[in-house]
């Protein structure tokens, strides 16, 4: 193989996001990998009679965005459902509005059942707040099931038939860590269905009304190509799925890198029979792809924070008299995370509320004074409500806080004046702790549950702006430098990839992206705004603004 670039990108400002933090002039590529970094007339060794010098225009280059985590098949798998988001091409903002689109979209329906995804609490005729519930979904259809999802997949709704056809009525029980929504003074199911029920719904006959294949895997990766994504995740994978996304890449259409953290969605399986599983299949993909990995395993402890069921230390300010709940035991919990450990094997928990974050710490020290293993990198999630000395824990145990910034945005204000109160909710998402006390820490918006979208998370963490323009937590912002290392270099070290992609280096990935602009020099409040040029995975351009995209 010779020696010379097939591209040499320049003309423009690179952002290496390298140990030295180092800008350069230009990057020199051979097909899918950085052969080196510098100025154009170092780089004039790797120019060939065929290397096609590219010139960047004054745009800025960077990595390409490594996911640390959302849920790109989620996109995949309800391609055929509709969007109820306030966001979706038919803003949603009342229960009338839903009821009336999902009237228009009964032609969705699919072997009987029409499913519903990205729906917020909406507005009802008496001004109330509130998610549908089983009579709403009734005045859609009395015929066909109907399932709507809500935006954070901690709760969803069901009409009368699809209560019928999962056997819900009022004398089934709730499962342990989950709850159906009973009618006031009766055990009669209303039709929403809280945490583990709600995922239950996921499974059974809407999974099979739900259809993924290779073609809408494709376009859920070209959705993230689009918003500058080079590594996407899926951070509730079943493993049943892996075929479907191998045959995507065996033909050609992914525009992403996937990474899979499954996680055991039925729970008549023993869990160390899945955690076997889970291994064999990270095996097979180490040896058997270049583009999907399984990367961490998936565990659940406490719900959401808008939905009451986020396990904290003191109660909700909106409710004196709850604090929320973990999803198991604190023993059922080491012994996961423990199956997950002994297998070599990094664990990602859901944990929101601080007290679920605690037990999960508490777990994490006891499973390694066990077994003590270097460099594993289990991962907390979300980490909302994560405190100073939970950090300095999590340092000293090597976890990494996955956090979630974006909710200041979406929910901030909520947080502030009805769930947490204006002091718990200044200190949501410490970045600025986190970085000071020199520990890794990546950023997310766990989408569908917020739009993908890589710059929001980094404007989200630098400006800490809620939706009516209030700073929340002033005093944990970071920088443009810091956020972006959150979604490139250290994206990829919390799945131990930083030896392969998130930063522009000699010998890794021609993973890349182009901006229009510098984020580190244009207006803080801008960097939400700034429109992604060009998305290059392994040298291959996935994305190029102009480009038709039809997002899911």
């Amino acid at each position: 193989m010779s020696n010379y670039a097939t591209h040499i990108y320049y003309g423009g400002t690179i952002l290496t996001m390298n140990p030295y933090d180092e800008t350069v002039q230009a990057v020199a590529i051979q097909n899918d990998k950085i052969l080196g970094i510098g100025d154009l007339d170092t780089l004039e060794v790797f120019k060939g009679r065929d290397t096609k010098m590219v010139k960047i225009e004054g745009k800025t280059m960077l990595p390409g965005f490594y996911d640390p985590h959302s849920h790109v098949l989620y996109y995949a798998w309800f391609s055929n459902a509709v969007d109820l988001s306030p966001t979706s091409q038919r803003p949603v903002d009342t229960i009338e509005d839903c009821i009336r689109i999902l009237k228009e979209q009964i032609n969705m329906q699919k072997d009987g059942w029409l499913n519903g995804w990205n729906c917020y609490d909406l507005l009802d005729s008496q001004g109330n707040t509130r998610f549908l519930n089983r009579e709403d979904l009734d005045r859609v259809s009395k015929d066909l099931c109907i399932v709507i999802q809500h935006e954070s997949f901690h709760k969803c709704a069901m009409n009368c038939k699809a209560l019928e056809a999962y056997g819900i009525h009022s004398g089934t029980p709730d499962l342990t860590g989950g709850t159906y929504e009973r009618y006031s003074g009766t055990n009669e199911p209303n039709g929403i269905l809280y945490e583990a029920c709600a995922r239950q719904a996921l499974l059974g006959p809407v999974a099979e009304s739900l259809k993924i294949t290779p073609e809408t895997v494709a376009e859920a990766t070209g959705l993230y190509a689009s918003k500058g994504i080079t590594t996407a995740n899926e951070g509730v994978a079943d493993l049943d799925k892996i075929p479907i996304v191998l045959e995507a890449e065996r033909q050609g259409i992914l525009k992403t890198r996937i990474t899979l953290t499954p996680r055991l969605l039925d729970e008549t399986i023993k869990f160390s029979d899945f955690v076997k599983e889970v291994r064999d299949a990270k095996e097979m993909l180490s040896r058997e792809s270049r583009e999907v990995q399984i990367t961490a395993v998936k565990l659940m402890y406490d719900g959401s924070v808008q939905l009451g069921t986020a396990y904290l230390q003191e109660p909700y300010y909106n409710d004196s008299k709850n604090r929320g709940y973990p999803e198991c035991s604190f023993d059922e919990l080491v012994d996961r995370i423990s199956a997950i450990h002994n297998e070599g094997m990094a664990c990602q928990v859901h944990c929101i509320g601080d007290a679920a974050i605690s037990d999960i710490l508490n777990a994490i020290a006891a499973v390694q004074q066990k077994k003590p293993m270097d460099d594993i990198r289990h991962i907390l999630i979300h980490a909302l409500m994560i405190h100073e000395e939970q950090l300095e824990q999590a340092k000293q145990l090597g976890v990494i806080p996955a956090l979630y910034p974006t909710h200041i945005y979406y929910y901030g204000d909520k947080h502030r004046d009805v769930y947490l109160g204006e002091e718990r909710a200044e200190k949501i998402s410490p970045l600025n702790t986190a970085w000071k006390r020199g520990l890794p820490f990546t950023i997310h918006d766990d989408a569908p549950s917020f739009p993908i979208n890589p710059l929001m998370n980094v404007h989200c963490a630098v400006n800490r702006l809620t939706k009516s323009g209030a700073v929340l937590g002033e005093g944990e912002r970071i920088s443009p430098l810091e956020a972006l290392k959150a979604v490139t270099i250290c994206g990829a070290y919390q799945y131990h990839e930083e030896h392969i992609t998130g930063s522009i280096e000699a010998g890794k990935r021609a993973d890349l992206v182009i901006l229009e602009e510098n984020p580190l020099t244009c207006d803080p409040a801008h960097i939400k705004d700034i429109v992604i040029y060009q998305t290059i995975n392994g040298g291959e351009v996935t994305y190029q603004k102009g480009d038709e995209h039809n997002e899911i």
